[in-house]
């Protein structure tokens, strides 16, 4: 009398635990079939190409006095996946004494997009060190890249000033040697208003702009072949 309910207590208590593992294993299947999706649907992440350079820069005051002058390196990569966003990229310096970690800036080039910084400075009058560099890029999705590139030793280095600056006239006049330089005219939040690619060695500012109560900054920039160097020159206005 008492084995019968014993035995169906026995079957009810097997049913379920089956009904239990089946959940759990459809549960699993489905969690890995999410997942597996997932990582289908990401697109590739990888480096097609990591671009750099090394700037000469010269801070002048809207009366032409130097103010400052030091050499700043301009890093940009290119990933393949078009979908990449909210990129933050680490460059390590070669002792692994300077270090920058930043949002990097998002720039089109020929339908080609680079992501990066033109503003990576070790300090006032400190050459860029030379030798192999790090850097590092990660996704908003946590994927990470790295590469290395290399600053390669430059003639030796000089802070060349071949432009003169008229305060009343707003007119810069360049030096010799100097066959094109490029041109942009800035906000105060440093919004590009104009630019443009310049040859003639005399240039009024306010015939580019007719807004120059809007304009806080020139800069030109210029390829010097002493230096081996992209020289940048920014005027406050």
């Amino acid at each position: 009398m008492h084995s019968m309910p014993m035995q169906i207590l026995y079957d009810l208590s097997l049913q379920h635990r089956n009904s239990s593992v089946k959940r759990w294993v459809g549960m699993l299947s489905l969690c890995l079939w999410a997942l597996l999706g997932i990582s289908c649907s990401r697109s590739t992440f990888s480096l097609i190409s990591v671009q750099q350079g090394v700037s000469n820069v010269t801070l002048l005051n809207e009366q032409g006095k130097v103010l400052e002058s030091f050499e700043s390196l301009s890093l940009y990569v290119e990933t393949e996946d078009p979908k990449a966003s909210d990129l933050q990229i680490e460059v390590i310096s070669p002792d692994g004494a300077s270090q920058w970690n930043f949002v990097a800036e998002k720039r089109e080039v020929d339908t080609t997009t680079y992501y990066g910084s033109s503003n990576l400075v070790m300090g006032n009058s400190l050459p860029m060190m030379q030798g192999a560099w790090k850097v590092q890029v990660l996704n908003a999705d946590g994927r990470t890249l790295s590469d290395t590139f290399t600053i390669e030793t430059y003639p030796e280095r000089r802070t060349p000033l071949d432009l003169t600056f008229d305060p009343l006239t707003k007119t810069i006049q360049m030096g010799k040697g100097i066959a094109e330089y490029k041109i942009q005219l800035l906000d105060e939040k440093r919004k590009v208003l104009y630019e443009s690619l310049q040859s003639t060695s005399e240039i009024v500012i306010g015939n580019l702009f007719a807004s120059m109560t809007k304009v806080k900054f020139i800069v030109l920039a210029y390829f010097d072949d002493h230096t081996d160097m992209t020289e940048r020159i920014s005027i406050t206005l």
